[in-house]
């Protein structure tokens, strides 16, 4: 009876919502300038008071010490714009990764980042830093090993009776490319923005202004960085971006391989996949539940209690066993 239906059903689960890296978002105005002057002194990290928490084996205050840092925002403009960036990489990272693994691969980044930055201090263990430039390089990273690519879906020869004068389905993808952005040009952005910003960091607006006799420059650096002072603090470290850059490449791939070889493997395997997409066939036919689940049992030739017991349990935990549509 449905011999020759070729409908392709996706029962793969739904892409998460980016609700970590909105919390994320909302969390960095906490740590917005303050305005006082020893305000940077307090919130920003240096080598030296890094190596401190780490000769007292005082890891608690270490993680502290760390995410207020990373945190911490220089006015409500650099915050809006690190906001940007952070949703531009962590949209992409968190649907790729899911669930858990994408707050661990933020936690485990930030380490590596400031880590990288103590090991490459030298002799700048005074040095501060601050802001969330070096997980975003880490995020970077991750953003690489997962780069969006342009959809693309290939048109069907024959167009089902039912879809003919239906146009939901074209609207929709219309819509996708009409919208699409090269991820290229969030790259640049994001590299541009951070080398702005670290020269900015170097140079008071008073410099600015007398190097480029452009007056508005100077307001525009009071406005993002405030009564910041050229030289005091940096955003980030050249040699330790890069390398958290490839921390956050190298954490985005092994962290999902880890996170699969956790799953218990299911007995069905290949079968079970086969039983649930002849199910929701058959169920696309008007028949009932119990019909489909005999049809889908007869079609595999397995009891009609394990066929309802797989579909039951969907598509959960198929994907560790590289099952291919």
């Amino acid at each position: 009876m449905t011999t020759g239906l070729k409908r392709t059903v996706d029962i793969s689960p739904p892409d998460p919502k980016p609700i970590f890296t909105v919390l994320m978002i909302c969390i960095m105005p906490l740590f917005v300038s303050s305005g006082k002057i020893d305000w940077v002194s307090l919130m920003a990290f240096t080598p030296k008071g890094f190596e401190a928490l780490l000769a007292a084996s005082n890891y608690a205050g270490m993680i502290s010490y760390l995410t207020t840092a990373t945190f911490a925002q220089l006015s409500q403009w650099i915050w809006l714009i690190n906001g940007l960036c952070f949703w531009i990489f962590g949209y992409v990272l968190e649907k790729k990764m899911k669930g858990w693994r994408f707050p661990v691969f933020i936690f485990l980044s930030m380490i590596c980042a400031w880590t990288a930055v103590y090991v490459t201090a030298g002799f700048n263990y005074t040095k501060m830093y601050i802001g969330p430039s070096m997980l975003l390089f880490a995020m970077l990273g991750g953003y690489f090993a997962f780069f969006p690519k342009k959809p693309f879906t290939p048109q069907q020869w024959v167009r089902p009776s039912t879809e003919i004068f239906s146009r939901k389905h074209d609207q929709k993808e219309e819509t996708a490319l009409r919208y699409w952005v090269n991820p290229w040009n969030y790259v640049v952005f994001f590299a541009v923005y951070q080398i702005l910003l670290q020269v900015g960091l170097n140079f008071p607006a008073g410099e600015v202004v007398n190097r480029t006799h452009i007056p508005f420059l100077g307001q525009l650096h009071g406005w993002l960085l405030g009564r910041m002072q050229g030289g005091q603090v940096s955003a980030f470290s050249p040699v330790a971006a890069m390398i958290a850059l490839g921390c956050g490449a190298f954490l985005s791939q092994v962290l999902p391989k880890f996170a699969m070889s956790l799953k218990p493997k299911r007995p069905g395997g290949k079968l079970q996949l086969e039983v649930i997409q002849h199910y929701r066939e058959l169920r696309t036919l008007d028949m009932t539940h119990d019909q489909a689940c005999e049809g889908a049992a007869k079609f595999a030739a397995v009891p009609i209690d394990i066929a309802k017991d797989w579909i039951s349990k969907g598509a959960a935990g198929l994907k560790d066993q590289d099952i291919k549509h």
